[in-house]
């Protein structure tokens, strides 16, 4: 048994997604890759498109400046990149900051210290013409700017560390020791139907977490005992009906050879007789 099956999670049963093939991470592609996706809020996004109709009336004539096939190959540039990271750089290239040059007050101290330059192709234009040529809002330059004095270009939009009760990730393993030495066997009529390994019909959820309790010092709560069952465990209690005969024998195998004595005399009682193998890794 390798590692990667060990710890595969129980398929889920709930409700089904509104729009299949929309998670997050989908959503993330698509929109990257401007594409027509479905937002959080259930809104259809269309993918955004080149606005041949757009004429700058600024003093720099952008339009005229940039021609309209230039202006094309930016857009088709900057929405084939594919990443938050990549199209932060792309935009460093159209944006330059500096220090203004001169104040009018001189008693007084402004807000804004710094001024932008904008350029397409090494030509001057205004902020208006290129947000509109590349279909961006001004918050996107914003932060293109602030990439370029952190650390890192590295999105970090929803990877912040969870709070201060937070169980760590050596409770985690902890979890999922005491529930693999747990005897465990494949169904011998149902294995082509599922992919779910059962444990004895005597044992449950509360049993196992009490015998945890006893085992270890400061233990972790029982829902995320529960939590970590379901999410790294494909098992279950039930026992399959084309299962039960009347003499039934049940492979065990020991992932822990200390094996709760409670656990062999209800198997026992039961009329189970165990076949004890020892697997290690």
């Amino acid at each position: 048994m390798n590692a990667s099956d060990e710890h595969e999670g129980r398929p889920k049963r709930g409700r089904k997604r509104k729009f299949p093939g929309q998670s997050r991470s989908d959503r993330k592609r698509l929109l990257n890759n401007n594409q027509t996706h479905i937002n959080t809020r259930g809104n259809v996004i269309q993918a955004k498109t080149f606005d041949e109709n757009f004429v700058c009336s600024c003093t720099k004539q952008c339009t005229t400046s940039v021609p309209l096939r230039l202006r094309k190959r930016l857009f088709n540039q900057y929405w084939s990149i594919g990443n938050f990271e990549g199209r932060c750089a792309y935009l460093l290239r159209c944006v330059s900051q500096q220090l203004k040059k001169r104040s009018y007050s001189k008693t007084h101290l402004k807000n804004r210290q710094m001024t932008r330059k904008y350029t397409m192709f090494d030509i001057d234009v205004c902020k208006t013409a290129l947000i509109r040529t590349l279909q961006i809002g001004q918050g996107r330059l914003d932060v293109a700017l602030k990439k370029l004095s952190s650390e890192s270009f590295v999105d970090g939009r929803g990877k912040a560390i969870s709070g201060w009760n937070k169980f760590p990730s050596a409770k985690r393993q902890e979890v999922r020791n005491h529930i693999s030495s747990f005897p465990r066997y494949v169904s011998h009529y149902t294995r082509n139907q599922t992919k779910s390994k059962f444990l004895h019909s005597s044992l449950n959820l509360a049993i196992m977490y009490r015998l945890y309790k006893e085992k270890f010092q400061n233990p972790v709560i029982q829902s995320y005992y529960k939590k970590v069952f379901y999410e790294d465990f494909n098992l279950r209690f039930k026992v399959p009906k084309k299962d039960k005969t009347p003499a039934r024998s049940v492979i065990i195998t020991l992932l822990d050879p200390k094996l709760p004595l409670e656990l062999i005399v209800r198997f026992m009682k039961n009329g189970t007789k165990p076949i004890l193998t020892v697997q290690t890794f």
